[in-house]
């Protein structure tokens, strides 16, 4: 299932140039942080809607995520990649959009669909294509559908694990550092969330 998974280029941040700008974007300067956002922005806006299942929703906590790296810049003291660092801002930006959603849905009392289910968001999902026939074309829209329900219907933890192995493509002790758990505890964690997804995914690729 994971070559039906959006792959990704390296996160790595390039040594050099990338320090200076932190540097001298930890000392205040504004201009250095803005090429540090035209830098990240993409990867975070990804991340972003892939755990919000919306593209509105996933825009907005982008820019709340770069806000609050802007204000928290001095804090970053280096012991792991800026780019780490951001991911790290994102994910518990996009944890408490997702808490504070649930938290209206219930006070509410109303009944309201899952969010980015039925919209019309970025894919997610990304198929190997070779020349398709239409009919081709249409299986696989429905099986990205498909993956894309299921995802968004995980646990929140297990969704963000997905997203950040089997999707970014992050190694196991980045993921450590941006959940704030031990390695082994991420380990374990994707392989419950794997199995949860595949649970409700049960038959479905078989059939495509």
């Amino acid at each position: 299932m994971s070559n039906t998974l959006e792959q990704t280029v390296s996160t790595a941040d390039p040594p050099d140039e990338m320090n200076a700008e932190v540097e001298l974007a930890r000392q205040g300067d504004r201009q250095a942080f803005n090429r540090l956002v035209l830098r990240y922005q993409n990867m975070i806006v990804s991340l972003c809607n892939h755990l919000l299942g919306n593209k509105n929703d996933g825009d907005d906590a982008a820019q709340d995520a770069f806000v609050k790296a802007y204000l928290q810049i001095g804090t970053f003291r280096g012991d792991a990649r800026f780019s780490t660092w951001l991911y790290t801002i994102a994910v518990n930006v996009c944890r408490n959009r997702q808490r504070s959603f649930w938290q209206r849905l219930f006070k509410q009392s109303s009944t309201v669909g899952i969010p980015g289910i039925d919209d019309d968001s970025s894919e997610m999902i990304e198929i190997i294509d070779s020349s398709p026939l239409p009919s081709q074309e249409l299986e696989k829209k429905e099986l990205r559908d498909q993956i894309k329900r299921a995802i968004k219907m995980l646990p929140c933890r297990y969704r963000e694990l997905i997203v950040l192995r089997d999707i970014k493509q992050f190694r196991y002790d980045e993921i450590a550092v941006i959940m704030n758990v031990p390695e082994g505890t991420i380990k374990s964690g994707i392989a419950r969330a794997r199995l949860a997804l595949q649970v409700e995914l049960k038959g479905l690729i078989d059939g495509f």
